[in-house]
């Protein structure tokens, strides 16, 4: 086969474009320490790596998500736990007064002063807020929930946060449950442990039970049934025992709640008039009222719990994609050198063997 000297350069020069390509493919990985800068690199790797940090971005939310509604939980956790050392405070006060023996109309009436502060306190409670947002005003955040008199002009509305893919969770407690009593036979779901679906679809079914229920109640009453009950949907609580009313899922309902600015106020005034009976009669509502923030207060921490349960879970699935993502991306420093010196090599190898043939020609050998 003749071998033309044009077919010597041609090799000759792919052989230093291919050294030189490949050195500045290899620099450029010292340089940024990545393996894969564009996708024609590795499709598959690049593919990779692209879904990973879609998720990392969602993480990254979820993150968020979750500190703002710790932020928004612990400060409500902290507002009930003053709430409830108040409440403390009005039971021994009222302790103290509830008899004959150790106090008089004069001893009542300086309490009763007393009282009225830690109502006037109950009420800044109330209307905390962290930054421009009020804890306990449900959808309301941006007025202040409770009036001078303890009346409530917030909603019922639970804020749900996004903490994990459809996975969500409340992030206040209205104050017409916690200081009102209002709504308090709704299911004690995390006291008792029980899972609740905080999904928009799990609040929609919620609701339509509760609307079911309502009619079933208003048909009873409006019917005069006291024999056989009106069989209603499955999902519709018993009315057979409403001593002790039982959900569908076997969650109990809690009794009818404590308005907790009228249990302070009627003890003062009972304080005022000296009125020995209401007082008496008073320390029985104190307690369910400090039993009611109780079980708010746990509400509040099992929601804690169950945010600090998703940032670990979340911390670990950023974790693991990250390790993803950089094996997919990342070089390897130590071959990225070793490759380097290879082909500094090759390339020198490659140049002096070019020098070599250039300087070859016809008259050389005709000498």
């Amino acid at each position: 086969m003749r071998i033309a000297d044009n077919m010597n350069y041609t090799q000759m020069n792919q052989n230093i474009m291919k050294n030189r390509s490949e050195s500045s493919k290899l620099q450029d990985q010292a340089a940024t320490l990545k393996r894969v800068t564009k996708p024609s690199d590795d499709p598959v790797a690049t593919t990779r790596a692209l879904t990973a940090k879609t998720d990392m971005a969602g993480m990254d939310q979820y993150e968020k998500n979750i500190n703002l509604a710790r932020a928004f939980l612990e400060y409500s956790e902290q507002s009930l736990g003053d709430l409830n050392e108040a409440l403390v405070r009005v039971k021994e006060l009222a302790i103290g007064q509830a008899n004959e023996a150790g106090a008089n109309a004069i001893t009542r009436k300086t309490v009763a002063a007393e009282i009225d502060q830690i109502l006037n306190q109950v009420v800044q409670i109330g209307n905390r807020r962290i930054g421009e947002r009020y804890l306990f005003g449900g959808f309301k955040t941006t007025a202040a929930p409770f009036s001078s008199r303890g009346e409530y002009h917030g909603d019922d509305g639970e804020i749900m946060i996004e903490i994990d893919k459809s996975s969500y969770i409340a992030m206040n407690m209205p104050g017409h449950k916690v200081f009102l009593g209002q709504d308090a036979a709704s299911r004690s779901a995390f006291a008792e442990g029980k899972n609740v679906d905080r999904t928009p679809e799990g609040i929609k079914q919620t609701q339509l039970r509760e609307a079911q229920e309502a009619e079933i109640a208003e048909l009873k009453k409006t019917q005069g049934l006291k024999g056989p009950e009106v069989r209603g949907p499955a999902s519709v609580l018993s009315a057979a025992h409403p001593e002790v009313p039982v959900g569908d899922d076997g969650v109990g309902l809690q009794p009818e709640g404590s308005d907790i600015f009228n249990v302070v106020r009627s003890l003062s005034i009972g304080l005022k008039s000296n009125d020995t009976t209401t007082i008496q009669e008073s320390l029985e509502r104190v307690d369910d009222a400090i039993n009611q923030v109780v079980m708010s207060r746990a509400q509040v921490g099992s929601r804690v719990m169950a945010l600090d349960s998703a940032f670990q879970t979340n911390q670990r699935l950023s974790g693991d994609a990250k390790a993803l993502v950089s094996s997919q991306e990342d070089a390897d420093v130590y071959q990225v050198f070793s490759d380097m010196s290879k082909n500094q090599t090759q390339l020198e190898a490659t140049l002096n063997s070019s020098s070599k043939m250039s300087k070859l020609s016809l008259l050389d050998f005709l000498r």
